[in-house]
C-alpha cells in the first residue's frame, strides 16, 4: 500500500485492526464514517475530530471531546496472547495524561500517554472483576515533545515473557516480567468485549493527531517492525 497503507509483512494476515487516513478504503476524506480497513467495522468520528490530508491523511483531535468510536471488533475482543500495536501520532500538549488508543486495561490492551511522555500499554486477566493489570512502561519519556511526529510499536510476547517498545522502529527497552497489580504473573489477556475508542479513554482525550492505528494478533520481530517503519517514514519525514 506504500505510505498509504503502512505495514507489508511476509504475513499480512497478521493485521487484525487498522484504522489509517492515508487509505480511502478508511476514510474518503469527508464525512462522519472511518472504516477497519480488515473487517469494515465502522468508527464513527464523534464531536468534531477534523481530518487534514497533509502528510497523506491524519485525524485532529482537540484533547477536549473528539474521539473515533469504533464498533464491534470481534478480533480484538479475543486478542489474548501474543500482540502488537503500532501508532503513528503527533502531540500538541505531551504532558497530558490520556490515551490514543483504548479498549480494556484489564483486558487485552489500551495505550495511555503518560504525563512525562511515556507511552504505556496496559492490559491484563482482569476484566471478569478481579482487577489485575499490567503497566509496562518501557518507552521512557522518549515522547516528551510537541508538534513531532512518532512511530511508536510496543510488541506483547507471551511465548518469550517480553514486552518490547519501540520509537521509530529503534528498541527503547524490554520488560521481562508480567506481574500484575495483584502480584500474580499474567500469561494471557482476559478477552473482553468493551467498546475501542482512539483519541479518548479512561485517562482523558488526546490532543493532537494520530495517522493510523494498528493491531497485529502476533510479536512482530526486530525486522518486521524495521520494515513497518520504513514503509511509512516518508509520510512524515522521519
Amino acid at each position: 500500500m506504500g505510505v498509504s497503507g503502512g505495514a507489508k509483512l511476509s504475513k499480512p494476515s497478521n493485521l487484525i485492526f487498522c484504522y489509517d487516513a492515508a487509505n480511502p478504503k478508511s476514510y474518503a476524506g469527508s464525512g462522519t464514517t472511518a472504516y477497519d480497513v480488515i473487517q469494515q467495522v465502522v468508527a464513527t468520528v464523534t464531536n468534531g475530530a477534523t481530518y487534514s490530508a497533509n502528510n497523506a491523511g491524519y485525524f485532529d483531535f482537540d484533547g477536549s471531546n473528539d474521539y473515533l468510536a469504533v464498533g464491534d471488533t470481534p478480533l480484538v475482543d479475543n486478542l489474548t496472547g501474543d500482540a502488537t500495536w503500532e501508532v503513528l501520532f503527533k502531540s500538541d500538549v505531551h504532558n497530558v495524561r490520556c490515551n490514543v488508543y483504548n479498549k480494556n486495561y484489564g483486558g487485552t490492551g489500551t495505550i495511555t500517554n503518560e504525563t512525562n511522555g511515556s507511552m504505556t500499554l496496559y492490559f491484563g486477566d482482569g476484566a471478569d472483576g478481579e482487577g489485575a493489570y499490567y503497566g509496562g512502561t518501557g518507552a521512557g519519556a522518549h515522547y516528551a515533545d510537541d508538534d513531532t511526529w512518532h512511530h511508536y510499536t510496543v510488541v506483547r510476547d507471551f511465548t518469550n515473557t517480553q514486552q518490547r517498545h519501540y520509537k521509530n522502529a529503534e528498541l527503547k527497552s524490554t520488560d521481562t516480567s508480567f506481574a500484575s497489580t495483584n502480584s500474580q504473573t499474567i500469561t494471557v489477556a482476559d478477552a473482553d468485549t468493551s467498546n475501542i475508542t482512539i483519541g479518548k479513554g479512561y485517562a482523558g482525550h488526546f490532543n493532537g493527531q494520530i495517522a493510523f492505528v494498528k493491531i497485529y494478533d502476533t510479536a512482530l520481530t526486530n525486522a518486521e517492525v524495521a520494515q513497518s517503519f520504513n514503509n511509512i517514514r516518508g509520510r512524515v519525514g522521519l
